[in-house]
């Protein structure tokens, strides 16, 4: 019976010892899959005018109805019990002769009570089955148009919505649809079960029967708390090279107190909710009684009065649960607005940028007659129509042309490559990109995958190609320094890679695609001039030799070079071209890819693989290409490409180590541990919170049964007075009763609000542990947990932390208490019968245990899946301009990437629901048979029992059953919801840093001269690892000025981090001004020193707030330090000028503004020590010469270590320091090492042109 309703494997599966992973759990059937549902649901959403809710209805509107009149029938079940309860009592008050009494027909009534009751149980199992398919379909769907809309925004709409707010969507947005999803047909059958109820009532006691936005707001503090969240853990490193992490931590702190102050309005309306709901029924008790007695002069029997208690019962539950599913109605209707606000904002415009088959075909015939690849006419550009970046520009570009961009910072360099990518608003003209397009972007976009898996991007292996790729990019070399070849892992963001590193692979990435036009915004900008020149040589004019290029550059090597085409310079909104005279007799240092002949159709070719191979599993891709969209609708099936042909094999096809540098995600095993349920307590205010909770709950029960057992007493005299007395006693009786009765609603008030107040108590004290561990958490944590982990803990667990638990608590203990005293009170009257009950309460507990332990695992497995879909979103929005730049076949694998995500997540989630209902439906049989044996036993023992006593066990009984399934479903909820602050507490107990102050290490004005020693010092990132430096010995005077120079990858980034100790140090010493940093804190040691890094940092918040964090300067400091690095101009032309907004990740200032900005709070600093790690990479050579003057200025008598690649930036250093293979190779003055005629130093020189001026500034010193 039961294997129509759930899989007939299930019980085996979860008789399972051990761990639970997700590929115990049976797939998806193929229509409940992502891809197949987004086929249904699409056209409906997209055929009611975009709206979500009459999408659902159209889509799943029969299923709900389908749901509805299941659980119509169910309810029709539970109406039966007072009927039954109502004839037994009225033949054991009516018959006064025990021969008389027809037990047969009794019972037989019992026995279709029973029967009923096991029908009851099967169809509510296949109602709740239904459900649970809706809410997996209705999950996918909204997964579907998120992502789907994610990776479309247009600019402006992305710099609007941070990757924390949509992640925040995705969660907890959709699940607050779904909860109420489940429960969307209670909304007429608590009506019509109100309206069979009533009509019962009006059958047995007449006419007396009928005396009887915070949300909102709570989820956009959610939203802003995530956003906070999101940037704060998005650039830890940056946090800790400022030791920001007090700033940040109270940023979010107060975020946070925002967010609770929200959410105990909500509780306090619960509580309100709550004692409205128990003061109901008890005051239409009173009033009925009252009525039917004193102004009606009728006697109340026992028969009456206990079948009306239970009629009133019956309607408490739909009553208390109307409140929670109008709440739930109210959180959904709130997340349908959010997402039909987020849903409807503004896209990218396809008419932005011409295609091959978007432009006429009379203007496609010309190009293609002019052999023209790129083609910008009259065309007017930007952000805002009133004041457009380009105006009237014209730009061609025919196949095969390579063509360098140049430009002073901020002249819109990388705008130009918006504008070529559709990125940008175009106004007026043509913008048109004949062919397929490859694009780096200036700061190069990682994936958390290996080396292999983001040069190849979802394209086949090709060995020879592959090898090629990696020669031209200069990456061959690197590889063999990698544990693992081309299969190491790369972390979030590149972590454990160098910048020139990140770059090269991007650009590899490019290079394997064999796209047509490569769009190149500053990919040398972050490699060394050797590097540079390899680059040039065997990528750009070898195996690109075909391909049409715009390479974005200030290099003057390259602008200057006679093997480019032409040159543009970017100048105040135009485009001044220059044609270079072309030498064409470069020698071909690797095969060129293939030309093309005519125009490419950007989908010509198969879809690209959906997911990473080091990942695969079977599955199938079910995306076909549509001409109107890259997110068809129409599926097709075809298989992947085996994992086979991506495994066993480098770029050396020789065996390697393993490369994993992402840890799995830890999860515990068995039950939750006792000290969760300890720290939990703890956190809400220690056990005596446990102790009052106690008291209130046993007073409150007290009080109800007092209450009842009056009734029954007052019921039992109506056989032994006459009915004037009874009449006349009614009054008392009733004015104890409703005593007794509003008592305990007092009491419910009191102990949910005790409830309540410990919840928001542990929320805000799990949150702020969980905050300070993460903060004070090494680099190395974040090195190895993806992002997505840490938005997951905020979001999904904290939200359970939130409201989970609270809501759980209460209701778990609620409904313990009244099973508790309801199951005393039975047994107290059916006496020695109830030893029958034994066997059956422990069949109760049986079930229970076996319950708790898979659904607890479920929820980890749930939680832990939910991990990788997370970390997707997260890294798609951040690298959206690339995947949109490759084509629509990148933005499909991608989408199917994340369809198998929300598959993996919704199998979890609704394995675990299924293993709920087949807890319930075997809970609800035994239920059944506790019900047949305590009625049958009240019938044998009618000759001892009153009818007060028997109506009074009976009411309980119907009482108690469904409150055995509530309590150990409840109980596993708990216990499932601990996972929560389980997983909380694992992020609270991260092993810290070193001390963060170390008090009377060092003076308070330290360091005062600024000298630092290097003696012995090696380094690595993490334990186990290859140093990444080796025995470095090296005196860095006082105010000494030394560039840090080296081929990229050779250690010279990896030298801040051990000053910064970011990682503590393998061995050796670190001393400033003799003090060994070892032996000091580490907010110490990184606030006295000023850091311009690689990859400048921007958050989100007032301009002043970042350049002055801590509020120490006036605004006159802060225009001269503007003023100092030529960006004063800039920032006083926009409105609110200090207090204009900076936007998400700095998107309204290029990347080289964004170093200034860097450049310029380090100004205001004056620290005795200053780090410039590429600072000045993404700006020209005018404004690096004016800020290298700058520099000598300001930080004349501060140690100045700039690491560069650009040579001239470091040629007036005091000394030169030259890294190799993480060794120190040289060390002396540019000139000695340039005298010397050979070595790293001499030879970088000569590779970037910089011998002359070496021998220049010398003589003129």
């Amino acid at each position: 019976m039961t294997a129509t309703i759930m899989p007939a494997n299930l019980t085996p599966k979860f008789m399972q010892d051990g761990q639970l992973q997700p590929d115990d759990l049976w797939p998806l059937g193929f229509v409940n899959q992502c891809q197949q549902v987004s086929t249904s649901f699409e056209p409906n959403y997209r055929s009611s005018s975009r709206s979500i809710l009459w999408a659902i209805v159209l889509t799943y509107g029969w299923r709900f109805a389908f749901v509805g009149l299941l659980q119509l029938g169910a309810i029709g079940g539970t109406l039966l019990g007072p009927w039954v309860l109502r004839r037994i009592l009225s033949a054991v008050e009516s018959t006064s002769d025990k021969s008389s009494f027809d037990v047969a027909s009794i019972l037989q009534l019992i026995t279709l009570l029973f029967v009923v009751k096991v029908v009851q149980a099967v169809v509510s199992a296949r109602a709740n089955l239904e459900n649970q398919v809706i809410a997996v379909r209705i999950t996918s769907a909204l997964q579907h148009l998120l992502f789907q809309k994610a990776v479309a925004l247009d600019a402006r709409c992305r710099r609007d919505k941070s990757a924390g707010e949509i992640a925040n969507l995705f969660s907890n947005d959709i699940q607050w649809i779904i909860n109420f999803s489940v429960f969307a047909n209670q909304l007429w059958l608590i009506p019509v079960q109100v309206l069979a109820t009533t009509t019962m009532l009006y059958d047995i006691i007449g006419w007396a029967t009928f005396l009887g936005t915070t949300r909102s707001v709570f989820m956009d503090r959610k939203d802003r708390r995530m956003k906070c969240v999101n940037q704060v853990f998005g650039a830890m490193q940056t946090i800790k090279f400022n030791a920001w992490e007090d700033k940040f931590g109270a940023k979010l702190t107060d975020t946070r107190d925002a967010e609770l102050s929200t959410l105990w309005r909500i509780f306090t309306l619960a509580s309100a909710s709550t004692a409205v709901l128990y003061l109901g029924p008890v005051l239409v008790t009173i009033v009925s009684f009252a009525t039917y007695t004193i102004l009606m002069h009728q006697q109340l029997t026992a028969t009456k009065m206990f079948t009306v208690l239970t009629l009133f019962n019956l309607l408490k539950f739909p009553l208390s649960g109307l409140p929670a599913i109008v709440a739930s109605m109210m959180q959904a209707l709130v997340a349908v607005r959010r997402f039909t606000e987020f849903l409807s904002l503004d896209e990218k415009n396809p008419s932005n940028l011409w295609t091959p088959t978007t432009t006429p075909s009379h203007q496609v015939a010309g190009y293609k007659a002019q052999n023209m690849d790129i083609v910008m006419e009259n065309a007017s550009i930007g952000w805002d129509a009133a004041k457009p970046l380009f105006k009237d520009v014209n730009l061609k570009v025919k196949r095969g042309e390579f063509v360098v961009v140049h430009g002073s910072m901020g002249e819109g360099k990388s705008s130009l490559c918006a504008a070529l990518l559709g990125e940008m608003d175009k106004y007026e003209g043509t913008v048109f990109v004949g062919g397929r397009v490859a694009y780096f972007s200036q700061q190069a976009w990682i994936q958390n995958m290996s080396v292999r898996e983001n040069i190849l991007f979802g394209h086949p292996y090709d060995r020879v190609k592959y090898n090629n790729v990696l020669a031209a990019c200069a990456l061959s070399k690197d590889l063999t320094l990698f544990p693992a070849g081309d299969r190491t892992e790369i972390g979030q963001k590149g972590v454990n890679l160098s910048g020139g590193q990140k770059a090269r692979i991007s650009l590899a990435r490019a290079c394997y695609s064999d796209a047509d036009i490569f769009i190149l915004d500053s990919p040398l900008s972050a490699v060394d001039a050797i590097v540079q020149n390899e680059i040039f040589t065997k990528c750009l004019l070898g195996l690109l030799r075909h391909k049409t290029i715009v390479l974005v550059t200030h290099s003057p090597e390259i602008i200057a070079s006679k093997f480019i085409d032409r040159i543009v310079e970017v100048k105040d909104g135009k485009l001044v071209q220059k044609v270079v005279a072309k030498d064409a007799n470069h020698p071909i240092l690797v095969a060129p890819l293939a030309a093309r002949k005519g125009y490419t159709a950007t989908d010509e070719d198969v879809d690209l693989e959906s997911s990473p191979p080091s990942s695969f599993t079977d599955n199938v891709s079910l995306i076909t290409p549509t001409s109107t969209t890259p997110f068809p609708v129409n599926f097709e099936t075809q298989l992947f490409t085996p994992a086979v042909e991506f495994s066993g094999q480098t770029f050396d096809e020789n065996p390697v180590a393993s490369g994993r540098l992402v840890l799995d995600e830890v999860r515990s095993k068995g039950r939750v541990s006792a000290k969760v349920f300890e720290g939990y307590m703890q956190a809400a205010g220690g056990w005596w919170v446990f102790a009052s909770w106690m008291v209130y709950l046993s007073i409150w029960q007290s009080l109800t049964v007092a209450g009842d057992m009056w009734l029954s007493r007052w019921s039992g005299t109506a056989a032994v007075v006459s009915d004037a007395t009874f009449l006349d006693q009614s009054g008392f009786y009733m004015a104890i009763y409703a005593s007794l009765s509003v008592g305990a609603v007092a009491m419910t008030v009191f102990r949910t609000l005790s409830i309540y107040a410990s919840g928001i108590r542990a929320s805000r004290t799990l949150f702020n542990q969980m905050t300070t561990s993460l903060l004070r958490a090494p680099m190395s944590f974040f090195d190895t947990n993806p992002l997505g982990r840490v938005l997951n803990r905020y979001s999904n667990d904290m939200n359970t932390v939130d409201m989970g638990l609270p809501f759980g608590l209460s209701g778990l203990t609620a409904t313990a208490f009244i099973t508790l005293f309801s199951l005393g009170t039975m047994i107290y009257v059916i006496q020695y019968m109830g030893l029958l009950l034994l066997p059956l309460l422990y069949a109760y507990a049986a079930i229970g245990r076996f319950y708790v332990q898979p659904a607890r695992e479920m929820e980890r497995v749930n939680k832990t899946t939910k991990s990788p879909l997370l970390n997707l979103i997260s890294e798609s929005i951040e690298g959206v301009l690339v995947i949109r730049a490759f084509g629509d076949k990148q933005l499909r694998r991608f989408q199917r990437q994340h369809y198998r995500n929300v598959d993996t997540n919704n199998e979890a989630a609704f394995a675990s629901q299924v293993l709920s209902m087949w807890f319930s439906l075997r809970m609800q049989l035994t239920s059944a048979f506790v019900l047949l044996v305590v009625a049958s036993s009240l019938v044998v023992l009618r000759d001892y029992l009153s009818a007060g006593l028997i109506g009074l066990a009976l009411n309980y009984v119907f009482t108690v059953l469904g409150n055995f399934e509530w309590i150990v479903t409840q109980w596993s909820q708990m216990e499932t919801a601990m996972v929560g602050p389980e997983r909380v507490s694992e992020y609270c107990s991260i092993e810290p840093e070193p001390p963060r102050v170390i008090s009377g290490a060092v003076a308070k004005d330290w360091p005062t001269n600024g000298d630092i020693a290097f003696t012995n010092m090696s380094f690595r990132y993490k334990e186990n690892d290859p140093l990444v430096l080796k025995d470095v010995n090296v005196h860095i005077q006082s105010g000494e000025k030394v560039g840090i120079v080296g081929r990229t990858g050779a250690g010279k980034s990896s030298l801040t981090m051990a000053l910064f100790r970011i990682n503590e140090l393998a061995g050796g010493s670190i001393k400033i001004d003799g003090v060994d940093i070892s032996r000091v804190g580490v907010k110490t040691l990184r606030s006295s020193i000023a850091i311009i890094p690689q990859t400048p940092v921007l958050f989100k918040g007032p301009l002043r707030n970042y350049l002055d964090p801590f509020g120490e300067f006036g605004d006159a400091d802060l225009w001269g330090c503007l003023d100092k690095v030529r960006l004063a101009d800039r920032i006083g032309g926009v409105e609110g000028k200090l207090d204009s907004p900076v936007e998400e990740n700095g998107e309204n200032f290029s990347v080289g503004e964004r170093q200034m900005l860097c450049m310029a709070r380090a100004l205001l600093r004056q620290a005795r020590i200053v780090v410039m790690d590429e600072a000045t990479a993404a700006i020209d050579h005018e404004t690096d010469q004016n800020l290298q003057r700058v520099i000598r200025t300001e930080f004349a008598s501060s140690t100045v270590l700039t690491i560069a690649h650009r040579l001239d930036t470091v040629l007036d250093a005091d000394r030169i320091i030259v890294f190799d293979q993480g060794r120190l190779a040289q060390c002396d003055i540019p000139a000695a090492l340039i005298d010397a005629g050979a070595g790293i130093f001499f030879e970088l020189c000569h590779e970037g042109g910089y011998l002359d001026k070496v021998v220049s500034s010398q003589s003129v010193e």
